[in-house]
């Protein structure tokens, strides 16, 4: 695992968007010494509006937390 990467931080920066439940299944490695993968599952409020506008929150929130070559997040109601 990437050493500026710090699990619990981020997912509790990831339960701070209002409309995420849980956060699970996250996964972070390092695919070469500067390129760093993430992949994580965020239950939602099944109310959410905006699938596309929740996937851009947590891209957001994963970018500042760590640099990541690649993002891959699961939204589930």
């Amino acid at each position: 695992m990437p050493e500026e990467v710090k699990n619990k931080e981020l997912e509790q920066e990831l339960l701070s968007i209002s409309e995420v439940r849980e956060v699970h299944s996250m996964n972070v490695w390092s695919l070469t010494m500067d390129r760093n993968v993430i992949s994580v599952h965020l239950s939602v409020e099944e109310s959410s509006k905006s699938y596309a506008q929740l996937l851009e929150t947590a891209r957001t929130v994963i970018m500042a937390h760590a640099d990541f070559h690649q993002i891959t997040v699961q939204l589930e109601p």
